[in-house]
């Protein structure tokens, strides 16, 4: 199933571990990672293979994504990587860039503000640390 994808640069990360998982376990399945168009996530569901499609971050950037589906106006979502423009701290922080920014967009969302999209990683950082703490800048995993 790795024909489903968003745009060339924008694979369906776990379409084939989905389709595989669909096959052992009689429980639904949800696939999330890389779906950004319309298109991939016909496939995905017409293939059977997966039940559910998660779509968080392309929510964070156009929250209106299931009104546009239901309207037949949807066809994409570009996410975009954000950075700090310095390429040696980009590479310090690499994820943790991306998921601080998703992360404040969805903050922004449930204040009811509109979501900003931007490629620069400052913002969002800077809010990150203010709201968080220096802690937010070493994420550790749960033991």
């Amino acid at each position: 199933m790795m024909g489903a994808t968003s745009t060339s640069s924008n694979k369906v990360f776990f379409a084939e571990y989905s389709k595989k998982l669909k096959q052992k376990v009689d429980i639904p399945v949800i696939v999330t990672g890389g779906i950004r168009s319309i298109n991939a996530m016909n496939t995905l569901l017409n293939d059977n293979t997966t039940d559910f499609i998660g779509i968080a971050r392309p929510l964070t950037i156009d929250p209106n994504i299931p009104n546009k589906i239901k309207q037949g106006t949807y066809t994409i979502v570009e996410t975009t990587r954000v950075s700090t423009g310095v390429k040696k701290l980009d590479k310090i922080f690499g994820s943790l860039l991306g998921i601080v920014y998703y992360q404040v967009l969805m903050q922004n969302i449930a204040k009811g503000k509109e979501p900003k999209a931007t490629k620069n990683a400052w913002p969002s950082l800077i809010q990150a640390v203010y709201s968080q703490g220096l802690a937010v800048l070493f994420p550790q995993r749960a033991k």
